[in-house]
């Protein structure tokens, strides 16, 4: 009866370890989903496996169809135009038109997280009154300050000659690494705001612990691109991935992920030079929490 009852112990034993090697279950640790690509190689055969972002714009039926915006002490009444998600981030975008073809953006839960004046883009004149770049820098940190707390953010400078107008990018960035939370603004010269767009309106915590392995990430990209582009490298004499930077986000859930660009170059040389061919690859990157970490 003992032998018995080991022989059984045994077999339960082994068959609950063989399951738990299951292949269904993941063997990597990160689920890298590919989100974006453009590529004029037939060879390299790709499909969208994360297409939230690929959406084409839609209708909501449920969305209010006419409202009240309230910008620079003024009341604006626009119609509903469409749906859309912006990339990066997880939640729609509904968008309104006034009277005069201005559109404005906002969230689910009403924030005004967009807008494009395009009544007020008259040309900047000489006999205007003109904003230095640091004044311009002012009114556009004050306006975003209505929104969400611009100490948070560290700001890019462009410049355009030919509109006369400066535009502001305020990023935030999450332990060094650059986050989808972002303002764009747009200032003429002349003191007039143009633009705004903030994605992932105040959702990023610049003291979020995030812990990524970039190492075991790209071996596991160059694994796929080296699978996907087997038959082009039997036709080019060189393929190379450059891994263009990484930007975090986050999903419905309140995950973080990060989104990954790589760009690849195919090579055919030649004794006169090297013609290029080749295109960008965007990948979505979650870890698996099932799969333990190697020591």
């Amino acid at each position: 009866m003992t032998k018995i009852i080991i022989c059984l112990l045994s077999a339960l034993i082994f068959t609950l370890s063989f399951s738990g090697c299951s292949e269904s279950e993941p063997k990597e640790r990160y689920n890298i989903q590919l989100c974006s690509f453009s590529d004029c190689l037939p060879e390299a055969m790709h499909q969208l496996e994360y297409d939230k972002w690929s959406r084409d714009v839609y209708t909501d039926d449920s969305v209010e169809k006419k409202i009240t915006v309230s910008l620079d002490g003024r009341s604006i009444e626009a119609e509903y135009d469409y749906s859309t998600y912006w990339h990066y981030d997880f939640y729609p975008t509904h968008v309104y038109r006034d009277a005069d073809r201005n559109r404005y953006a906002y969230t689910e839960d009403g924030n005004l997280n967009g807008f494009l004046c395009l009544c007020d883009q008259d040309e900047v004149k000489d006999t205007d009154e003109i904003y230095t770049e640091e004044e311009c820098r002012d009114i556009a940190t004050t306006f975003l300050s209505r929104y969400v707390n611009a100490e948070n953010y560290t700001i890019d400078t462009n410049y355009d000659a030919d509109s006369r107008s400066y535009s502001f990018a305020f990023k935030r960035y999450v332990n060094g690494l650059q986050s989808a939370e972002e303002a764009e603004l747009r200032v003429a010269e002349n003191g007039h705001l143009h633009y705004m767009c903030i994605f992932m309106l105040d959702k990023m915590s610049s003291e979020a612990r995030v812990d990524f392995d970039f190492e075991e990430i790209e071996a596991q990209i160059t694994a796929r691109l080296d699978e996907a582009y087997a038959k082009v490298k039997e036709t080019y004499d060189r393929v190379e991935y450059d891994f263009e930077g990484y930007t975090l986000t986050m999903d419905e859930n309140g995950k973080y992920m990060l989104v990954c660009d790589v760009d690849v170059d195919c090579f055919i040389d030649s004794e006169s030079g090297s013609v290029r061919s080749g295109g960008m690859l965007q990948f979505v990157i979650k870890e698996n929490n099932n799969v333990q970490r190697q020591p």
